[in-house]
C-alpha cells in the first residue's frame, strides 16, 4: 500500500466488518448484514457511508445508544402494514427487518409498507435496503427521511436498477422518463414519512401485471443506460471485486484503530 491510498480486497474487508461486529455482540449474521450494507456504498461510490463508517456506530454502542441485542419492536400491525420502532437497535438491522416484513406483506397482499420510527440515523442511505427487496417480482422503495426517497426496481441484468436522493446517479447520468413525475409524487406522501421517520415498502408487480408484461415492463427498465444508480454501482463493484477497495491510510489507520481497540486482526497496511 502507498502512502497515498491503496486498495484492500473486499473480502478482507467483511472479514474485517464481521469480526468487529461480533467483538461487539452481534451474531455472525447480523454483523454479515450491517457489513454488507456498508460495503454496497463503499462499491458505490458513497465511500462516507461505507465501512468506516462503523466507528460512528461503534461510537453509539460505546455510549449506550445502539444495544445489539435490540432488533427494533413492533408496535402495531396489519394485513399490508405495519409501525416498527426502532428502540435501540442497529439502524441497518432495523431497516432490513422492515423491508423482510414488507416483503412478506407484499407476497400475501399485493403491497407492503412499514413505517420505521425512532431511528438513530435517519440521514443513512437506503439504496442498500431497498436494492435488497428487489429481487423477482418486487419493487422495493422507502420515503423519507424529510423529502428523501430511493427505489429499487427488479431488471434482467441481475442487479436491480436504483435511484436514491442522496447518493443520485454517479457523474453525467440521465434519469429515466417519467422521473420528474417521480419527483414530485414521492416527497408528496408526507403522510407516509412522518418527519425522520423512514418508510419501507415493497410492491409484488406479478400480481398487478401478467407475465408477459411483467418481462416487458423488465427489459424496458434494463435498457435506460445511465439513467440508474446501480449501472455506477455495478461498474464500481466490479472494479472493487478485481482490485480490490480504495482506501486513503487515513481511513485504514482509523479502521485499524477499531481492530486493535477490539482485539482483532488488522487491515494490510
Amino acid at each position: 500500500m502507498d502512502t497515498a491510498a491503496g486498495r484492500v480486497a473486499l473480502d478482507e474487508l467483511r472479514r474485517f466488518g464481521v469480526a468487529v461486529l461480533t467483538a461487539q455482540g452481534w451474531t455472525a449474521v447480523q454483523a454479515g448484514a450491517i457489513a454488507g450494507y456498508h460495503l454496497w456504498l463503499d462499491a458505490a461510490g458513497a465511500s462516507g457511508s461505507g465501512i468506516s463508517a462503523l466507528s460512528g456506530l461503534l461510537e453509539s454502542v460505546a455510549a449506550g445508544a445502539v444495544k445489539p441485542k435490540e432488533t427494533g419492536r413492533l408496535t402495531s400491525e396489519r394485513a399490508a402494514a405495519a409501525v416498527l420502532h426502532a428502540e435501540s437497535a442497529a439502524p441497518v438491522l432495523v431497516l432490513s427487518r422492515a423491508g423482510e416484513i414488507a416483503t412478506e406483506k407484499a407476497r400475501e397482499a399485493g403491497v407492503g409498507l412499514v413505517r420505521v420510527a425512532g431511528l438513530k440515523d435517519a440521514g443513512m442511505p437506503m439504496a442498500p435496503i431497498v436494492a435488497e427487496i428487489a429481487v423477482g417480482p418486487y419493487v422495493g422503495l422507502a420515503l423519507g427521511p424529510g423529502s428523501a426517497w430511493s427505489v429499487a426496481i427488479p431488471t434482467l441484468g441481475g442487479l436491480p436498477a436504483v435511484i436514491d436522493t442522496t447518493l443520485g446517479g454517479g457523474k453525467g447520468a440521465k434519469r429515466p422518463k417519467g422521473h420528474a413525475a417521480l419527483r414530485e409524487l414521492l416527497p408528496a406522501a408526507g403522510w407516509l414519512m412522518g418527519g425522520e421517520s423512514v418508510t419501507v415498502g415493497a410492491i409484488h408487480i406479478g400480481m398487478f401485471e401478467n407475465g408477459e408484461r411483467f418481462r416487458a415492463l423488465l427489459a424496458s427498465w434494463s435498457d435506460q443506460p445511465g439513467a440508474w444508480l446501480s449501472e455506477t454501482h455495478s461498474r464500481l463493484r466490479d472494479a472493487a471485486n478485481r482490485d480490490g477497495l480504495a482506501l486513503e491510510r487515513k481511513a485504514v489507520e482509523r479502521l485499524n484503530a477499531l481492530a486493535e481497540a477490539h482485539g482483532v486482526a488488522p487491515l494490510p497496511s
